[in-house]
């Protein structure tokens, strides 16, 4: 490590409060959004509670779909983690909202193609 990242993880315990506590809730609203937006538009995938993360599995199974067709998007199948997560993605919601507008717009083009 260099000294200036020496001084930047300093700064960031000492200081960073106010950044942090501004980071978990604009992604707090990102899942909030992507929440309002499957309920409306994606009743089929419904969400886990999110726990303290920025990472949203979305459950596939009442589609068929499996977990390794993720149409056209970088988004993580749930077999990744093991047998227990087949018929699950996982989202990461730590971007820009517009970002997730996006990829919500794409997944559920994809989910009405797949019906």
């Amino acid at each position: 490590m260099n000294p200036f990242g020496v001084d930047a993880l300093i700064v960031a315990y000492n200081e960073g409060e106010e950044w942090l506590s501004q980071l978990i809730s604009y992604l707090y609203d990102n899942y909030l959004y992507m929440a309002e937006y499957c309920a409306e538009n994606l009743s089929d995938y419904p969400l886990t509670i999110l726990e303290g993360t920025y990472l949203v599995w979305m459950d596939c199974h009442a589609s068929g779909m499996t977990s390794v067709q993720v149409a056209g998007l970088w988004l993580n199948a749930g077999t990744m983690y093991g047998p227990e997560g087949e018929g699950f993605i996982r989202w990461n919601i730590a971007c820009p909202r517009s970002m997730l507008a996006d990829g919500l717009s794409r997944f559920s083009r994809f989910a009405d193609r797949m019906k």
